[in-house]
């Protein structure tokens, strides 16, 4: 059995181990074993294992808070038993994913469809679910207006663009660096904005963004990353706007001035997908999966940068956090269902 260990909390490329020992786990009757084939290495992963993330782990603890795998046995149960053989969504109550067989409640599992790529099967629910929650239940912007958003190239990001291109939705996308123009172009942005933070920047980017608008109203701005791009997004939205954060890439807690809350009727909003999930109904849940199946092929896909092995995890984290990669970064636990390239 191989998995990948966090023993202290510090900088990913120090603080994980891969190991090849240790024994499986038993199962009671409300659990399955799972064999994974594949996880993705999200922020939130990384932000738990240096110790900053809401959900702290538990030391010594594998982490991963989401994957792909087959259940291979069940503890008991009609549910458990029916799973046996699928291929399955983890979702673990406190991380796991980065090993090769995990033990999880049934409730923490997603049957998906035999024939699902593995790749997206692998990043099947956190980004996906966040994307499509964001942009229907959260907010519902009205078709032909425009809405804002910072870290537009990252993984979420590209799925916000899709999804809001495809409600008919005009996109402006705040960056940090000018080569990222392009990709986002390419990807159904109808505007970029560079602003990097610095105080200088922002009359321009304010200006370039009510440009991009064209005269539309900009009701909604979604944002990972905190700091002072809470600031300039908060001021680039209509008199009444909502900003929802979602994230805090940057580390540094969001710059807004109360003013331009006070006087313009402007809200800022917090989204935490566990949270959401949590307060949602059976029947919610199950609609919500159904329609992220028939979209994570197309509106909420996932491009792959790299899949590195786990005993690779030590490279895999630091192409996680380069700077300017195509996608995400995966771990294989199975080269036959996914294959390691780089």
């Amino acid at each position: 059995m191989s998995k990948v260990i966090v023993g202290n909390f510090g900088e990913p490329a120090s603080a994980l181990v891969f190991s090849a020992d240790g024994a499986q786990a038993t199962l009671n009757s409300k659990q399955v074993r799972v064999r994974m084939l594949a996880a993705p290495i999200n922020p939130s992963d990384l932000m738990a294992i240096r110790g900053e993330y809401s959900k702290m782990l538990d030391l010594p603890a594998v982490p991963g808070f989401e994957g792909v795998g087959r259940v291979v046995e069940s503890g008991g149960g009609l549910f458990g038993r029916w799973l046996q053989g699928k291929l399955v969504s983890v979702l673990p109550p406190s991380a796991g994913t980065w090993q090769s067989d995990l033990v999880v409640p049934t409730t923490s599992v997603i049957p998906l469809p035999s024939g699902m790529k593995i790749d997206q099967a692998a990043t099947f629910f956190v980004n996906p679910a966040t994307a499509w929650l964001l942009l229907t239940h959260v907010t519902k912007p009205r078709a032909g207006s425009a809405i804002v958003l910072s870290a537009a190239a990252s993984a979420l990001g590209r799925m916000l663009l899709r999804l809001a291109k495809s409600q008919g939705l005009r996109t402006i996308a705040v960056i940090r660096r000018t080569d990222q123009e392009g990709l986002l172009r390419e990807l159904g942005a109808d505007a970029t904005v560079v602003y990097t933070g610095d105080p200088q920047q922002e009359q321009a980017a304010l200006h370039s963004i009510q440009v991009a608008a064209a005269g539309r109203p900009l009701q909604f701005g979604f944002d990972p990353v905190g700091g002072k791009t809470v600031g300039l997004l908060v001021k680039s939205l209509s008199a009444g706007g909502k900003l929802v954060c979602y994230g805090t890439l940057s580390g540094q807690p969001a710059e807004v001035s109360p003013r331009d809350l006070m006087t313009t009727g402007k809200q800022i909003e917090g989204f935490w997908l566990a949270d959401r999930m949590a307060g949602m109904s059976l029947i919610s849940k199950i609609a919500l999966i159904r329609r992220l199946s028939s979209l994570v092929a197309g509106l909420l896909r996932t491009e792959v940068s790299a899949v590195y092995r786990l005993a690779d995890i030590k490279e895999a984290v630091t192409a996680a956090e380069t700077p300017g990669k195509s996608g995400k970064v995966l771990l294989t636990m199975d080269e036959t269902s996914l294959p390691t390239r780089r």
